[in-house]
Formats: C-alpha cells, structure tokens, sequence
C-alpha cells in the first residue's frame, strides 16, 4: 500500500494536534487540581462527584444542627445547674425561717428573698438557646412554657414532648424537654416526702425528713395520696406523747379521712426519729400539746 505525501502530512498533523489537546488539557488539570474538567470527560465519575458532593451538603447541614444541638444541651444544663444552686438558697432560707430566735423583721425579709427566688427560678424556666427555641416548653418551643398569674400561681402551657434535630444520617437527638416534671410535676419535700407544720403550733419544735426505710411503700403511699398528722397531747403523768394518722385529704380539717388510723403513737422524745409510712421523720426540738405537723407523700402538680 502506497501513502501519498499529503496523506503522511496529514495523520502527523492529526497526532500532533492530538497530542496538543492533551497537554492543553493535562496542563488544566494541574492548574485547577481536577482531572474531570467538565461531565463530558468523564460522565460516570460526573454522576458520582454529584452524589458525593450531596453527601458532603449533607454531612455539613448535620454538623451545622450537631453544633446548634450542643449548644441548646448546654445552655439547659447550665440552666439546670443554676436552679440547683437556687433551690440550695431557698432550702437555706427555710432553716433560718424555722431557727427559733429569727425575729419577725428578719422572716419578712427572708419572705421577700424566697419571692424573688421564685421569679427567678420562673425565668430559668424560661430558659432559651442561641436559635431562640424555649429549653423547657417540650414541642413548644415557640412560646415561653412559664406564667406567673396576677394570682401567684405559676402554670405551665408546654407540652410533654419534644423537639428532635437530626445530627447525622437516620440519628436525631431531642434538643428540647418538657419542664412538667422538670419544675413541677415532681415529688415534694425530701425524698418525694414534705413536711408542714400547722400554724396553731405554739411549741419550739422543727420536723424535716431524715430519711426513707422503704421506698416501695413510700412510692405506694405517694401513689394513693397518703398524708399522714402527728399530733402531740400530754399522756397520763404529765409526759408528751404523739399520734401519727394516714388518711386523705388535709389533716385537721373536716374533709380530713383517717384511712388507716392510728399508725404509730407513743411517748415522745425530745430530738427523736418518728418511724411510719417508709420514711424517718426527725422532731427537734419541743412541741407543745395539741402541735400538729403534715407529712405529705404526694406529686407538685400544675
């Protein structure tokens, strides 16, 4: 087979115009640090450089929400953090209120202190995050949860659930919770146990809960609205003695019912522990005859 000139020259220009393209585009790739310029060039890497471009959007949109996540955890546990130290304050309160020699002046002014304890503790409620979302409305994050009523009672218009953030493919974490059971469906007093002492009382004795025997039957009681009324009376000789009672309802009043009467009675002892209903209860002090103290088993509700 015979090649003309014209046939040679033509397949070198073809080879060098070839080979010109090449290094045009090799030298593009080093420019930009890319070896698929364009979709044409390599159309299945193209598909491929799409989805994983997706993923990574993807992957820094669930970063983006894992950040803004730490942040509204944090800030409830921070407010969280800040309650606990309020409560320490209030608990502080109520001893020096109960201290016998707390002079009327001073009560009011530690009156005054639990008040604005309590408008505080509503504004840690409040609680919000960087993105404005309340910490403790539940799904409700919108709105505040929290109300103080010209009343003074305090409501709750959250819900018990939540708000979810995604963090990462088919994982979401809650970054809001219901304040409810946070702030006030919760057990009262010292180990879901509070004790009140009646306003009649004219002796010098202070009661408070030293600790639970049973926490099954205390969980029973609290689940049956069990109260319980130790009344004080003079024994035959002259000597104090004490009556405890369960019932339901509020002892001392007319709608009081003794449901399992007298529990536990005997001589009393001045600074001594009081066993009934799965807890110790501690009366310091002296309690005048006819002195009545509360202890109630039952849930705070809103």
């Amino acid at each position: 087979m015979r090649i003309s000139s014209n046939e040679f020259l033509l397949g070198s220009l073809n080879d060098l115009l070839n080979q010109e393209s090449n290094v045009n585009q090799l030298n593009q790739e080093i420019a930009t640090g890319q070896t698929m310029l364009d979709a044409t060039t390599d159309p299945a890497g193209a598909g491929l450089a799409v989805e994983v471009a997706s993923q990574i959007d993807r992957l820094n949109y669930d970063s983006k929400n894992a950040d803004s996540g730490a942040q509204s955890i944090e800030s409830g546990l921070n407010a969280l953090q800040q309650v606990t130290s309020l409560i320490d304050q209030l608990r502080q309160t109520a001893l020096q209120g109960a201290n016998t020699v707390t002079t009327g002046a001073t009560r009011q002014g530690l009156v005054t202190a639990a008040q604005n304890a309590l408008q505080q503790l509503i504004t840690l409620a409040n609680s919000q995050d960087a993105s404005g979302r309340y910490i403790f409305a539940g799904s409700k994050a919108n709105a505040a949860p929290f109300q103080n009523l010209p009343s003074g009672q305090v409501v709750f218009s959250g819900d018990d659930g939540t708000n979810t953030i995604e963090i990462a493919p088919s994982l979401t974490v809650p970054v809001t919770a219901s304040g409810h059971n946070i702030f006030a469906n919760v057990p009262l007093g010292t180990d879901g146990v509070a004790v009140s002492a009646a306003q009649a009382n004219v002796g010098q004795a202070t009661a408070f809960i030293q600790g639970v025997t049973s926490v099954s039957q205390v969980a029973a009681e609290r689940q049956a609205g069990t109260q319980f009324e130790i009344s004080f009376s003079t024994l035959a000789g002259g000597s104090l003695g004490y009556t405890v009672t369960s019932g339901a309802g509020s002892p001392g009043s007319a709608n009081f019912s003794a449901t399992s009467g007298v529990v536990a009675s005997g001589s009393f002892v001045a600074s001594s522990d009081l066993l009934f209903g799965g807890v110790d209860l501690r009366v310091d002090g002296t309690p005048a005859a006819g002195d009545q103290f509360v202890a109630s088993f039952r849930l705070r509700r809103t």
